[in-house]
């Protein structure tokens, strides 16, 4: 089996190239920075090693370039950093210092009202000797986003991650519409102590045409190819084929039906053979826009290498006066018939004029690293509160469990800081605290860590 670590950069390149053009048809206002980054760190077993490793005392520097233009019709951004580590590490340690952990992405959409394009394409290298906490990964919107190998990143080693993403439509506003995406992804490590984590790669390919048959009605037709590969023992390599016809009716201004039926199949050959599972998948789903809010329902059958899974789940969202907002689901999901669990969904967001609250708490299926399902329970809870105009208080609590399967061990993960944070200048801002770090991996073990730090952070405007 072969990895294809050049497959994403190369779509990259050609897609960048071919959208230049449109890129240089207009004079686009730019916005350049440089964030600067600096924290002092000391703590015990930050690699959450079993046994611990000891103390480690860091200074880690990062740099990140961001480049962006946007207008009407079009956005470019860009961005380019890495770090430098210096410090005393235990003497059992392998884990490295230096400069490393490269980072570069590079997105650009474009929508002329007809018609509309985008593509997204990124790099990174971290150390895993060097865990990030669940607040880390966090998207924009406060909603932690963990990677699918983050159950698995233990020990030490190099974790190199990028791919490509690119979709392109057609049709907005006609009868006839088309929607073409495709995406590569690959995680690949270098001199890893842990036996578990394995290269993979991903692509994947789809085409969806739309027929706006009135204008209440749109019919659809998907059809959808994904490609999945191991560096395993068993060399897996995954193919999966699925074709759907679906259509949408508004019923009114408020409410709107969704119907789909198709059929997959999911061939998998590995070193001992291969298997091919297939069968119907489709869904049934309704939307309503309420007087505070939306509410929804949904009926879904999906497969994968494991069999049929059904679920079924509705879901509630409120707005509040006074800044507050809430939204909720809950449902049922079984895997061929198997006792139903539990899955669901809870958002709350309060914003006052001197604190903030988030608080979220999530339980469902998701896909892991090695494509198999996982049962999946998450919670963060955020706090930040203004002592002042110029400094604040701030809590951080992450939680994450990813039930046991066949092939992987139960794996719990926990993670907080309280801190506080002071503007020192117009410019400079100051963050110091304590942070705590808990894994526990069912047969292999728990490990803790708890470090105090105290970071620096600065963004310069390059072109004022």
């Amino acid at each position: 089996m072969k990895i294809r670590p050049l497959f994403p950069l190369a779509l990259a390149g050609i897609s960048g190239w071919i959208s230049y053009p449109l890129i240089a048809q207009e004079a686009n206002p730019i916005s350049a920075t440089l964030d600067l980054s600096q924290r002092f760190e000391s703590g015990d077993n930050l690699a959450l090693d079993i046994p611990s490793e000891g103390s480690t005392n860091l200074s880690t520097t990062a740099l990140t370039f961001n480049l962006n233009s946007q207008t009407s019709t079009q956005a470019l951004s860009f961005s380019a950093g890495g770090l430098l580590r210096l410090g005393d590490l235990p003497s059992s340690s392998d884990a490295e210092t230096g400069f490393g952990e490269p980072n570069l992405r590079l997105g650009y959409d474009r929508n002329t009202g007809n018609a509309a394009l985008s593509f997204d394409t990124f790099f990174r290298q971290s150390e895993v000797g060097f865990l990030r906490p669940l607040q880390d990964f966090a998207d924009g919107e406060g909603n932690i986003v963990l990677p699918p190998d983050f159950n698995e990143l233990n020990g030490t080693g190099t974790r190199n991650s990028y791919g490509f993403s690119t979709s392109v439509e057609v049709g907005q506003n006609a009868p006839l519409g088309l929607i073409f995406d495709a995406s590569s992804s690959a995680i690949t490590y270098d001199d890893v102590s842990s036996g578990t984590l394995d290269d993979s790669w991903r692509a994947a390919t789809g085409v969806t045409t739309l027929l706006r048959v009135s204008e209440v009605v749109t019919g659809r037709l998907e059809l959808d190819y994904d490609r999945f590969e191991e560096d395993n023992s068993e060399d897996t390599e995954r193919d999966t084929y699925s074709a759907l016809a679906g259509v949408t009716y508004d019923v009114s201004a408020i409410t709107t039906l969704d119907f789909g039926l198709g059929y997959e199949e999911i061939v998998t050959r590995e070193n001992s053979g291969t298997e091919t599972e297939e069968g119907p998948i489709g869904q049934i789903g309704w939307n309503r826009i309420m007087p505070n809010g939306t509410a929804d329902a949904s009926l879904e059958s999906s497969r994968d290498q494991s069999g049929q899974r059904y679920t079924l789940q509705a879901g509630r969202s409120l707005n509040f006066a006074l800044g507050q907002e809430l939204s909720t689901s809950i449902g049922v999901t079984t895997l061929d018939g198997d006792d139903p669990n539990l899955i669901g969904s809870i958002d709350f967001l309060r914003e006052l004029d001197s604190s903030r609250l988030r608080f979220i708490l999530n339980r469902r299926v998701r896909t892991d690293s090695e494509d198999e399902e996982r049962l999946t329970t998450r919670l963060g809870v955020t706090y930040d509160h203004d002592i002042n105009s110029i400094s604040g208080l701030g809590f951080d609590f992450g939680f994450s469990l990813a039930e046991g399967n066949a092939t992987s061990n139960e794996v719990e993960r926990t993670s907080f800081d309280v801190s506080y944070r002071r503007s020192l200048t117009e410019q400079w801002f100051m963050r110091t605290g304590v942070s705590y770090e808990y894994r526990d991996e069912e047969n292999l073990g728990n490990a803790d860590s708890t470090s105090v730090f105290l970071s620096l952070n600065r963004t310069f405007d390059l072109l004022n």
